[in-house]
């Protein structure tokens, strides 16, 4: 039983190693990872399962083939939205060592948040790596990826952090520890710092729609009064020390800003709006 279950942990470690490779599109990989994915989930799993919810994932790579018709990888690269769908599907769903149904699902449950995790940390670990390997590079809003070197849109860039954000405000709503409310606050600071470069308006706007989602949900689960306000009361005291820190240029961070894409971009459509010089 014991040799079983290290057997497993061993499994997951290199699947959930590989997934992260997969998500951060590790030199420029992607497809080739996600085969070694694919394939490595298909020799871990004795029991693979094939279900009728991935038929519309087979017609999609069935069409996506059929219009990419020509090398035979491009007829590959179309079937690994299905491959995806049989290894998450199975991955998730084996789960051994159980003897309730609370036990499987609770198993399945934390199974999945994992594999979740993983694949934001990879993403943006994408996502912060471009951030670094542009610091000092005057590219306007489009900046260069770090594995292609080529030039990836902003709204592109912007992408890489929304998963991660998403975790991020759930991280900042129901903290496990209050050691993951500080992390969670300094990862959307990271994608906010980095967003002055990219100007994405989309991201701010998702921020916004994901918090209040997640505080609705929050005061109508949590009992306690004081609990059910302490998000937003530190929410609110982190944006007035934000605004003080704005005021009083500390570092220089006001100059910065208002120097900005975001707010170059900002000024710049305000300005149209109201057919300014």
């Amino acid at each position: 039983m014991y040799q079983q279950e290290r057997n497993q942990k061993i499994k997951q470690i290199c699947i959930c190693a590989l997934l992260f490779l997969v998500s951060m599109n590790f030199y420029a990989k992607f497809f080739y990872l996600a085969f070694v994915l694919i394939f490595l989930v298909l020799l871990f799993q004795g029991d693979f399962e094939i279900t009728a919810g991935s038929i519309p994932f087979l017609l999609f790579s069935l069409l996506t083939a059929v219009y990419n018709a020509g090398r035979i990888l491009d007829l590959l690269r179309c079937f690994t939205y299905i491959g995806f769908y049989w290894v998450g599907y199975n991955c998730i769903i084996n789960v051994s060592n159980v003897s309730t149904m609370q036990q499987m699902f609770e198993k399945k449950e934390k199974r999945s948040y994992n594999y979740l995790f993983v694949i934001a940390c990879g993403v943006f670990a994408h996502f912060l790596l471009n951030c670094i390997s542009n610091v000092g590079a005057d590219l306007g809003r489009n900046t260069n990826d770090i594995w292609t070197g080529e030039m990836m849109a902003a709204t592109g860039q912007s992408a890489l952090a929304c998963i991660m954000l998403g975790l991020s405000v759930a991280m900042f709503i129901v903290p496990i520890n209050k050691h993951l409310r500080i992390i969670s606050v300094l990862i959307i600071f990271a994608i906010f710092a980095y967003n002055l470069t990219l100007a994405g308006r989309t991201i701010l706007f998702m921020f916004v729609i994901v918090y209040a989602i997640g505080f609705l949900y929050f005061i109508k689960q949590e009992k306690n009064s004081f609990k059910k306000l302490k998000p937003l009361l530190i929410l609110l005291s982190i944006i007035l020390l934000c605004l003080i820190v704005f005021y009083l240029n500390i570092g220089g961070i006001k100059d910065y800003i208002l120097n900005s894409n975001l707010f170059d971009l900002s000024e710049l459509r305000s300005c149209k709006s109201y057919s300014c010089e």
